[in-house]
């Protein structure tokens, strides 16, 4: 069957969701009639919280000392 033919400039459209798996590994999902297609998009960044709490103590300290978040000195 395959997907439904749209008027989109002779090109074909699925509704799509981006899957990760093992935590690390990016698919793009979509179904094509009764077949489940797949596209590799890559790995995912490493963003920890530990890194998010890392600088939420850095912009702390900077305000403390009297420094803006651009490492500006303030009067």
């Amino acid at each position: 069957m395959g997907l439904p033919r749209g008027d989109y400039y002779g090109r074909r459209y699925a509704p799509a969701k981006i899957r990760v798996r093992k935590g690390i590994y990016r698919y793009l999902v979509w179904r094509d009639g009764e077949q489940k297609r797949e596209f590799y998009l890559g790995k995912v960044r490493e963003s920890t919280p530990e890194n998010a709490r890392a600088r939420a103590d850095l912009v702390q300290a900077r305000a403390g000392a009297g420094v803006d978040v651009a490492g500006v000195k303030r009067a």
